[in-house]
């Protein structure tokens, strides 16, 4: 009787573990600006890079990270050190 409560359970278990994985595509940004410090005014304090879409805040955090955000028709702004 154990097995079979195991094996009728394996299904649930199976779609339970496909809904929580996340394969969601990540959103791409109107605007990425590189190169300079953004204050973040939160810990860490600063990064490296913002992203922005529909003109809110996307993300905030290192160039490499900010760069997955990038997508075909995104403009990429380099703000030469400036502090934003």
């Amino acid at each position: 009787m154990r097995i079979k409560v195991k094996i009728a359970l394996l299904p649930l278990l199976v779609c339970f573990v496909a809904a929580c994985s996340n394969t969601a595509p990540l959103p791409k940004a109107d605007t990425i600006y590189l190169n300079g410090t953004v204050l973040t005014m939160s810990e860490p304090g600063t990064v490296e890079a913002l992203a922005v879409k529909g003109g809110l805040i996307l993300q905030l955090g290192d160039e490499a990270a900010i760069r997955q955000l990038q997508g075909d028709t995104t403009t990429l702004v380099a703000v030469e050190g400036a502090t934003l």
